[in-house]
């Protein structure tokens, strides 16, 4: 690359990966190091012919790069690659089928410095494993969201570990019998020194697929317990919710973190709630199950959370030790203007209802939502018609207010 530039010469340059490295690391346990062997000798001669004779470099176990012939658009080597894609994809090797992926990167001379281009590489390689015809081309957004993700990773890790910039907000879950305050849910606020308030879309999301999870709730069970600590001693008695990831559910000692933490601070453990997702519920049922049912044994309430949404049957709602059943925002708002919508909250709760549940619904804008809920025999609501999530201090004075 740094000769390339210094040439003046306008290039294409490709990453191609010949296995994801999930699929490296199954077909080396079943199949040994041969198998890597084979295939990087098997597509070593394609490779070349998709560089026009030129050199092909070994960057990393199955990646190879190379720069396409002078000439050559950008339409024509992306119809080659996808060719031997296809090709490629239908065959595997030694009877184990892999999935190539290709990066392009398009470079000006003079301008993108050899490394950068690299990790440009680096960055549509990346891409293509998501692409269905795993073939990308860099794109300067798609790279800037990967600076930002990386920044927002980075910067939450450091939050964790100073005070300051995190803090809990607490929004109120109401009793549609008689409009009473139940309970709260404690949700995680975070204000950047530079940046400012960043939205919890933004950071949440990430928090699940990097190690910060266990962190992350670690922290807000910390907090959220302490505060309810300092109700309790108050004479405010509130039930807290706290939500938990997937990857807290397969902890083996989580179950023990959240009872001592409740014992270190003279809780009983029926004051919290702990929330976990339907997709949170499946990805490793059994263990998902386990520290659940410990959970509810040592007295701790369950309940799933945007109840609808995810991908389960719903034999689980009659396995799982849960309490409670929270039915999505996305269902509860479109009541008002939807028959079906409110026929399919109606059979939910009934469902919920018959196996034991208590219902709550999310996202309650409107007193004609609340309406609906409370005729079809919903148990509680949570939304902004009753309360946005606030401060500690704003929630007594809207309790005070009640």
């Amino acid at each position: 690359l740094g000769l390339v530039t210094a040439q003046g010469s306008p290039q294409l340059a490709a990453l191609v990966s010949l296995a994801t490295p999930e699929e490296l690391s199954d077909a080396m346990r079943v199949m040994g190091s041969t198998w890597l062997d084979d295939i990087v000798r098997d597509a070593a001669p394609a490779l070349r012919t998709l560089a026009g004779g030129g050199k092909v470099y070994h960057v990393s176990p199955t990646q190879f790069a190379f720069l396409a012939p002078l000439g050559l658009s950008l339409v024509r080597l992306s119809g080659m690659l996808m060719s031997w894609l296809g090709e490629r994809s239908a065959t595997g090797h030694g009877g184990f089928l892999t999935t190539p992926t290709v990066g392009l990167v398009r470079f000006a001379v003079g301008q993108d410095a050899p490394l950068d281009v690299l990790r440009n590489l680096h960055s549509a390689a990346h891409d293509a494993r998501d692409a269905e015809s795993g073939l990308r081309v860099y794109s300067a957004e798609q790279d800037a969201a990967y600076r930002h993700r990386f920044w927002l990773i980075s910067e939450l890790g450091r939050a964790l570990a100073q005070p300051g910039e995190l803090h809990l907000a607490f929004q109120p879950k109401v009793s549609l019998l008689d409009g009473s305050c139940v309970g709260v849910e404690a949700l995680l606020r975070w204000t950047h020194p530079d940046a400012g308030p960043i939205g919890p879309g933004d950071f949440m999301p990430i928090i699940e697929s990097t190690s910060l999870a266990r962190a992350t709730t670690e922290w807000v069970l910390g907090a959220a317990l302490r505060q309810l600590a300092a109700w309790r001693a108050e004479g405010v008695a509130l039930q807290v919710a706290v939500n938990v990831s997937a990857v807290n559910l397969e902890e083996p000692d989580f179950c023990e973190r959240v009872l001592d933490g409740l014992a270190r601070h003279g809780l009983p453990a029926a004051c919290l709630s702990l929330e976990m997702t339907e997709s949170a519920l499946m990805r490793k049922p059994k263990a998902a199950h386990d520290t659940m049912t410990r959970l509810a044994e040592g007295g701790v309430k369950i309940a799933i959370d945007d109840f609808g949404t995810g991908y389960s049957s719903l034999s689980y709602l009659q396995d799982m030790p849960a309490e409670v059943v929270k039915i999505d925002q996305s269902f509860v708002r479109g009541m008002e203007q939807d028959e079906r919508t409110r026929a399919l909250v109606t059979t939910m709760i009934k469902l919920s209802h018959d196996l034991g549940h208590r219902v709550v619904a999310e996202g309650v804008e409107t007193g004609e939502v609340a309406q609906l809920l409370r005729a079809a025999g919903c148990d509680e609501a949570q939304g902004y018609y009753y309360g946005r999530p606030m401060a500690p201090a704003a929630l007594a004075a809207w309790l005070a207010a009640r």
